[in-house]
Order: C-alpha cells, then structure tokens, then sequence
C-alpha cells in the first residue's frame, strides 16, 4: 500500500473479490477501509479501479451522471454490451424507464404476492421435514430465481443451469485471463439463450416481460431484439443473484438472533421496517461507474475510462450518516440507505426485492420459527459486484 496524495491511497493488485481480508471479515474490513482513507485505488486491471466508501461520496457519484457515466458492464468484464436500463446513460435511459417502469410498480406486485407466497412456501416445506438444510443451495438460489424464471416465461426444470451460468459470469474471481474468459464465456451462453428465446417469443408471444414488451415505443422506434436481449440480461443478473445474495446474510442474522426472530414472529407488520435495515446493514452491492473525462473527486487522479466501485455496504454502514451504524437496529426510523442506488438508475427491482424478501423472512419464520447454524459449520463467502454466503448450513427441530 503507498500514499499517493494525502487524500488517497493505492492499494496494489486490490480487487474486492478476492481480497482475503474482505473474504475473512466483510463487516470489519470495508469499515477499515472506509476510515483509513476518503478513497483509495487500485492497479489490479488493465485500467484503474477507485472505490469510494464513505455515504456523502457514494450518494454523490450515485446521483452525478454528466461526470461518471453508467455506460459499462460488470466492473472486471470488458465488452460491447449495455445492460438495459442500468447501464444507458441519460437521456436515452428515460424512454427505457418510462416502458419498464410500469412492471415493476408497487401495484403490479401487489398482484404478484400471492404467487410469490406461494413459491417461497413450497420452496420450504420441500426440506422443512428434514429438519436441515443448506440454506444458500435450497432456498436462497431457488426462491428468486423460481420467480424470475416464471417472470420471464422459461422453465423451472432448467434451473440449476441457469444458476451454474450466472456463478460463472457473476462470482468466477480474478484478474487473471482465465478468470475474465470464464466470466466472458458465462455471459455469452446466456446472450445464445436468451437471443433464442426472444426469437421464440416473436413467433409465439405468451404472458411473460418480453412478449409484454414487444412493439412497445422507445423513443421514435418500436423495441428491437437487441433492446430486449439486453433488459433480459439485466433481469437475469438481478432476479437470479443479488436478492439470493441478499437472503443469505438475512436468514444466517435471524438464526443468530432468536430475541429478534420472536420479535418479528410477534406481529409480522414489523417486518418491513426490519427489511429496510437488513438492506442498510448487509448492503450487498457494489455497483460501477465510468469516468467521462480526466478530473479530480475527493482528492483523486481520476482519468478519463477510469473505474469508480461503489461499496454501499461501508457507505450504509458510514457513522457520519447513522446513528449507531454498526448495529443492526431492528426497528430503525428514517432509514435513508443507498443499497438500491440514488437518482435516476436507482434499481427498477427494488420494489420486487422488497417484495421478495418480506415474504421470505414472513414465511421462513412461521413454517421454521426456531433454527440455528450448527456448531462448527464452516461459512464462506464472496463479495465483488454482489456479495452472499456461499453456503448456509442450519438445524432445527
């Protein structure tokens, strides 16, 4: 580590994916990390990597699209693609939101509860007998990833297939040309499947978020494939990983806490206002930016083509934003956190994560209301672009 301005701090060859120190203590390392320096970069790829930790700087870089621009994949994969609307900059990104936006309403969700429900509640009672599972394989993976499939129209029996593509392009880790052509070779098996079904349901429309799309106006032309393919790509990333990632740290917290599990089981409208710190506490996201043209931010060199990493989990947990940051405060009021993004791109999904994770937390705690990780299990887990646990043993009965 050498000091480049007062201000800054480089790290050589950091990447939050794979930094051990991160791995071993997520919590305690990004809080380090945050209050060693206001931000530090990196040389661990071929461009420059800047992260930035702190909530005032993370809401500012959020909301400042005319200086970094969302115009970028995946922060360690370098391609032509463009994740719809995520990755489109203003002012193009408003036709995107203004056609997607509608799906994605709190009242088109309402209608979607009860299915919701009904797959997290089948998903439990599959394992609920045995009085043991992995929590992460089980039911973190399958529950979102059982609603994004029907969302989508595709068919449940492939899953696990669908899960093995989004690990090879999502959490394949490193710098290293392996690393970045497996990552490469993950997301091009899913465009191949994804171009193919849009072709389908130009043939045959059904009552999924593509056929519902088709001949929708964007702008001054009627959506094309390449349009839909890469709104499909967005929600496969986001239906199939960062909510699992999400119910990974939420139900491995609750088996921790049984006064807090009780105190939810009590009276289940507490529920939202705990999903709203779960949120702020295991902020799991660390989305990227692109910088337009050479300046300076916070004491930073940045060049022009430069990466800015977000890390919302230091940022949420930032004790110039909240009180008491480092504890996780159940029924925190006025919970202004930044784990769905600020401005214009915050995530369409958000409502849907909610959704999603409510539901869990309601139905886990009443078909399993006493559980545990068992003495001795051996958790792991990942960060980069989204972290999670990567297993979750837990016992009960």
């Amino acid at each position: 580590m050498d000091k480049v301005t007062n201000e800054t701090v480089l790290r050589h060859g950091f990447d939050h994916g794979t930094d051990p120190a991160l791995l071993a203590d997520i919590a305690g390392e990004w809080d380090h990390l945050r209050e060693e320096s206001r931000t530090f970069s990196s040389d661990a790829y071929p461009w420059t990597n800047w992260y930035v930790t702190r909530f005032d700087d993370v809401f500012e870089v959020f909301r400042d699209t005319e200086t970094f621009s969302s115009r970028q994949t995946n922060y360690n994969v370098t391609d032509t693609h463009r994740w719809i609307p995520a990755q489109v900059d203003p002012p193009e990104h408003t036709a995107y939101r203004t056609a997607l936006n509608p799906m994605f309403a709190p009242g088109a969700l309402a209608l979607m509860e009860p299915k919701v429900r009904a797959v997290c509640v089948d998903l439990i009672e599959g394992f609920v007998a045995d009085g043991a599972c992995d929590m992460v394989t089980q039911f973190a993976q399958r529950f979102p990833t059982s609603i994004f499939l029907q969302m989508m129209g595709l068919p449940l029996e492939d899953t696990d297939t669908f899960l093995d593509w989004a690990h090879q392009m999502m959490h394949t880790p490193g710098a290293d040309a392996e690393a970045v052509e497996t990552r490469k070779n993950g997301a091009r098996t899913i465009y191949r499947y994804m171009r193919q079904m849009i072709v389908e349901r130009r043939a045959n429309p059904g009552d999924d978020v593509v056929s519902n799309l088709l001949g929708v106006q964007i702008g001054d032309h009627e959506i094309t494939d390449e349009e839909l393919l890469e709104i499909s790509m967005l929600m496969y990333v986001a239906g199939m990983d960062t909510v699992a990632g999400m119910l990974t740290y939420v139900i491995a917290h609750l088996a921790r806490h049984p006064e807090q599990r009780e105190y939810l089981r009590a009276d289940p409208a507490r529920v939202p206002v705990a999903v709203e710190e779960f949120l702020r506490y295991y902020s799991i996201a660390s989305p990227a930016r692109l910088v337009r043209d050479d300046m300076e931010y916070a004491g930073c060199p940045m060049k022009q083509g430069d990466r800015v990493i977000l890390a919302t989990w230091p940022a949420n947990r930032d004790p110039r934003q909240f009180a008491d940051a480092d504890t996780f405060v159940i029924d925190r009021e006025g919970n202004r956190h930044c784990a769905f993004g600020i401005g214009i791109h915050r995530c369409i999904g958000s409502h849907l994560a909610r959704l999603e994770i409510r539901v869990a937390i309601e139905e886990w705690l009443r078909l399993i209301p006493e559980f545990r990780v068992p003495d001795g299990a051996v958790i792991t887990q990942h960060v980069g672009g989204a972290a999670g646990l990567d297993t979750l043993p837990l016992v009960w009965g």
